[in-house]
């Protein structure tokens, strides 16, 4: 993420208050736009100045309607930062379900079967934490597609190796900007 600031500013940290004011915040819950963020100078561009900073994609904070506020919250690829951050934190706690799992059946003396049946036990966990993603307000929506264990190829069930359980899923997104269209007469 790159928060532009003014060359007046040098030694403020943007990008570190800008990530710091997220950084408490379960992923999904928050947007970067019109944070307002600590211990930083807002800065003033023209509006030549933030146009050429959104077509590249940056980020930058200014006052809007008298009150420091970070704009757009993108990053340079173009995906929102709240974005990013819930798919990063949606793969760590993916990871960490799917191993918690496996770990806590060989303590207990049992294992995952390489059957449908184990395949639907890790279905269950992905379940899980994917209706997390959707109670934090990262997901609005997902499927599951689980791999027939006839359709893995012989190899890869000799190696006790799993390829694949797809999943597809829709973010929650959220509002940054909109119209409003009313009509008043007489």
């Amino acid at each position: 993420m790159v928060v532009v600031q003014s060359s007046l500013q040098v030694g403020e940290y943007h990008d570190c208050a800008a990530v710091g004011s997220m950084a408490s915040l379960q992923p999904g819950s928050s947007i970067m736009h019109l944070k307002t963020l600590k211990g930083v100078t807002v800065s003033r561009f023209s509006t030549t100045e933030e146009n050429t900073i959104r077509a590249k994609n940056g980020t930058f904070y200014v006052y809007i309607a008298g009150v420091g506020s970070v704009v757009d919250g993108k990053m340079v690829s173009g995906q929102f930062f709240d974005n990013i951050r819930g798919k990063l934190w949606l793969e760590a706690r993916m990871q960490e379900d799917v191993f918690a799992f496996l770990k806590q059946q060989s303590d207990l003396g049992k294992k995952v079967p390489y059957t449908d049946v184990g395949v639907q036990q890790l279905v269950q966990v992905m379940n899980t934490r994917l209706n997390n993603a959707i109670t934090v307000g990262f997901l609005a929506s997902f499927k599951i597609t689980p791999i027939l264990v006839a359709d893995v190829p012989l190899t890869d069930r000799l190696d006790r190796y799993l390829p694949d359980i797809p999943f597809t899923a829709t973010l929650q997104s959220a509002v940054q900007t909109l119209t409003i269209r009313g009509y008043v007469s007489v």
